[in-house]
């Protein structure tokens, strides 16, 4: 029956049905027909996953994936993944994307890594399904990179060019980046309730739509400065009812990441928490805020910069049980005359001891280059070595500086 030709193109139908393929594998699964059909699948029925990330068994996983697939496909999850279901109709290959979410955990409990032994598990079954050998090539290529995306979207400083370059390299199509993307969200979202939340999304959109331009050829240095420069006026022209000087000589102090990624009204919000902080003579301050959609509580520390200060705020984050899923830190650099000095960020991502999806976020961080280096390629000590290793600035008079941080605490 395995080998059966009609079978294997009736199992691909079903798999890839428009409708509902999800309860019928699931009656395939509970009348043991699916794991006899394909022995691979048979061999994580009802296998846990010993961890607090996974709520469900290896199988189990795997039917919600093809199921939050369908829901994409058919439209039901348009306002919760607007990007994938925009994306989804346009698919070139729908059967080897339902396919390589199917098979992308098959591998698991197996000696290696899950991803490489789940390759060529794909490269063998592939074939059977008679699938195309593109096709298959396709499926290995999903599996076997299953996880790189979301690792890279919530280890990696996404500001830095060389981040995208690198991921990029690795894609190497547009059609990849989508079907990836795709299989991205559907994993995240099967593993459990509560583990997908906005903030995991707008990583996830950031990464695809910077990489999109990179692989489309509408990647530049040069447009990057445009767009950093056009925010850059539309934050002066934000500030209108400051004094001309004071409103320019801010506006001169931020760097292109965070103009290109802190939404306007964000600007303006951090300009008046930092000049109400210094016309009231406070060397700390800070500001706390919810966001609902991205369930984080954002707060934000301005002080001055010394050796460990990172390091500090988040241990206490940390000792007061928060999950820290982002950090932003944009040191501070005396300019001659101005009433605000800013340095070039440094972006180091951490995460706490509970924090859902720990598969996805390997111990691998990002970190950021100077605009003048990144080219050259010389890499800048992050915070927590510049902590470590006692590099600091003198702080005081007309040359005091601050870092601003956002440490963004998971919330539940």
């Amino acid at each position: 029956m395995r080998e059966n030709e009609e079978a294997n193109r009736l199992f691909l139908s079903i798999l890839t049905s428009r409708r509902n393929p999800e309860l019928i594998l699931r009656r395939m699964n509970e009348a043991g027909v699916l794991g006899r059909f394909i022995p691979e699948f048979g061999k994580i029925v009802s296998m846990m996953q010993f961890n607090m990330y996974h709520h469900y068994t290896v199988d189990e996983h795997l039917l919600r994936s093809v199921d939050v697939l369908s829901r994409i496909e058919r439209g039901l999850e348009e306002e919760a993944h607007p990007l994938t279901a925009m994306l989804m109709p346009g698919i070139e290959d729908r059967e080897a994307l339902y396919v390589a979410v199917l098979l992308h955990d098959i591998a698991k409990g197996r000696p290696e890594d899950h991803s490489v032994a789940g390759a060529k598990v794909a490269r063998k079954l592939c074939p059977r399904f008679r699938l195309t050998p593109k096709q298959t090539e396709m499926v290995v290529w999903l599996v076997e990179e299953h996880l790189t995306m979301s690792m890279v979207a919530q280890t990696r400083d996404l500001n830095d060019r060389k981040t995208i370059v690198d991921f990029a390299e690795r894609v190497q199509s547009l059609e990849r980046l989508k079907m990836l993307l795709i299989l991205t969200v559907c994993d995240i979202r099967a593993v459990g309730p509560g583990v997908w939340n906005g903030w995991k999304g707008q990583l996830l959109r950031t990464l695809y739509y910077e990489t999109e331009l990179l692989l489309s050829g509408g990647f530049s240095e040069l447009s990057r400065k445009e767009r950093a420069k056009h925010a850059a006026h539309m934050l002066e022209e934000a500030l209108a009812d400051w004094p001309k000087k004071e409103r320019q000589a801010y506006v001169r102090l931020h760097y292109q990441p965070y103009l290109l990624t802190v939404a306007l009204e964000e600007q303006v919000r951090h300009a008046g928490f930092i000049r109400e902080a210094d016309r009231a003579g406070r060397t700390l301050a800070t500001m706390v805020r919810t966001h609902d959609f991205h369930a984080i509580t954002e707060i934000t520390v301005l002080s001055p910069d010394h050796p460990r200060l990172l390091t500090v705020i988040a241990g206490a984050c940390a000792a007061a049980g928060a999950n820290i899923v982002g950090a932003q830190i944009p040191h501070d650099v005396g300019r001659p005359g101005a009433r605000y000095h800013s340095r070039q960020p440094r972006i180091l991502g951490r995460r706490g001891r509970n924090t859902p999806g720990s598969e996805y976020r390997q111990a691998d961080r990002g970190r950021a280059l100077r605009p003048q280096e990144a080219a050259r390629g010389d890499r800048q000590p992050d915070a927590c070595e510049e902590a470590q290793q006692g590099l600091h600035r003198d702080a005081g008079g007309d040359n005091q500086q601050y870092a601003v941080e956002q440490v963004h605490r998971h919330r539940g």
